[in-house]
């Protein structure tokens, strides 16, 4: 029992240590992002500068890059939404009075719902944003935006590509975070 009990512990500190290692990667991102400059060398472009104008340094620069060339806006949401993972996976299997399996089903639709909401929403920041000053290393949406955002026109129009990725966008929120829209709208009145 008490070899159990040492293994329980260890779990613990080790979900724990996770949850943290998330949190510093997250403000990580963040900081890199929002010192994003074209200049510096990144994935989708190389370049040679005397100093590395964004705060995360080379690393946080090409990072930056990455996310900002394949998402573009949506990028800024990827350190909430691993925040988020992050926190729900501690706070329940710390609730637990003992060690949960993971289940996969629960992890694949999860996986998913954040597929569908970096698609979708990139695609809708596509078709909606466009800055005059873009200093991204592509467009607004990424190029994972624009692909399906040209897509979407090629076969619904822009009314109906809005329709169907909000859509996809709320259903990829609830299979991500588990919100029930309906019980949401029943409980505003």
């Amino acid at each position: 029992e008490a070899g159990s009990a040492n293994i329980a512990v260890l779990l613990f500190r080790l979900k724990e240590g996770l949850l943290l290692l998330s949190v510093a990667f997250s403000l990580f991102l963040v900081v890199s992002l929002f010192s994003y400059h074209y200049s510096d060398p990144g994935w989708s472009h190389s370049s040679t500068v005397a100093a590395v104008a964004n705060a995360g340094g080379r690393a946080g620069a090409w990072l930056a890059d990455l996310v900002l060339f394949f998402c573009g806006y949506m990028a800024y949401s990827f350190p909430v939404i691993l925040c988020y993972s992050a926190w729900l996976l501690y706070w329940h299997r710390h609730r637990a009075t003992e060690p949960t399996p993971l289940r996969y089903p629960l992890l694949v639709m999860k996986f998913f719902g954040f597929i569908l909401i970096v698609l979708s929403g990139s695609a809708l920041v596509a078709l909606y944003v466009h800055p005059a000053d873009l200093t991204l290393p592509h467009q607004a949406g990424g190029i994972l935006g624009g692909a399906v955002a040209y897509q979407s026109l090629t076969f619904f129009n822009h009314v109906g590509s809005t329709i169907i990725l909000a859509t996809f966008f709320l259903i990829g929120v609830t299979l991500f975070t588990g919100i029930s829209w309906l019980f949401l709208v029943a409980s505003l009145g």
